[in-house]
């Protein structure tokens, strides 16, 4: 009777037969139906592993059959200052049977403390895009990330945020090419301030940065 595989081996085992499989080669059967039979977080375990600093740890993780996406991280401590939590956005794409094309970027999530914690989550829609999900004390942001090629772009970006009795709304449109700027007082039911900005520019992962769009 075959034994079953040890998380060790089977990270050991996917890493010379998937991820280094030549994009030419498919996976043999066997192989296949292991990748299969392995759950979403020892996927993305093997998939992102290798791109990401030691020590990390993964928060969530989502997959669709070509698609995953995960959030990584770990804690930094720094001489003078508070423990912060860094974290990693990760994507990848079957590009062809048993070889992924890997995205990671620690640029895009805000980074979380004791005194400002950031609640995160992700998810894969429909339409095949995936979703962002951030939420801090009086702000929450949403971004989604649609694949072009071998490429994910910032489709779209949500944020709003309350300061001093202030609403603070922004939203950007990739196939637009606009960013919409609004804020107001809670209590009222419109805006005091309307601001429109065309943006030409395309974000791919990896560029886009939390100050992309100020």
């Amino acid at each position: 009777m075959e034994k079953s595989l040890s998380r060790r081996d089977f990270i050991r085992w996917a890493v010379s037969s998937l991820i280094l499989a030549p994009a030419s080669a498919a996976p043999i059967p066997s192989a296949i139906a292991r990748w299969n039979d392995a759950t979403v977080a020892d996927q993305c375990d093997l998939l992102f592993g290798d791109h990401l600093p030691y020590g990390t740890k993964k928060v969530v993780s989502e997959a669709t059959s070509n698609v995953y996406t995960a959030i990584f991280e770990t804690e930094v401590r720094e001489e003078g200052h508070l423990p912060y939590i860094r974290r990693w956005f990760c994507l990848a794409c079957e590009i062809n049977p048993g070889k992924f094309a890997v995205q990671t970027s620690d640029s895009i999530l805000t980074e979380s403390t004791r005194f400002h914690p950031v609640e995160v989550s992700v998810s894969i829609l429909d339409t095949g895009e995936v979703e962002v999900l951030q939420q801090g004390l009086r702000w929450s942001t949403t971004e989604r990330w649609r694949r072009q090629g071998d490429i994910w772009q910032l489709s779209k970006s949500m944020s709003a945020g309350v300061s001093g009795g202030t609403l603070y709304l922004e939203e950007y449109d990739q196939f637009r090419q606009e960013l919409v700027a609004s804020h107001g007082r809670i209590e009222d039911d419109h805006f005091l301030s309307i601001e429109r900005r065309t943006i030409s520019k395309i974000f791919a992962l990896g560029e886009y940065t939390r100050s992309s769009l100020a």
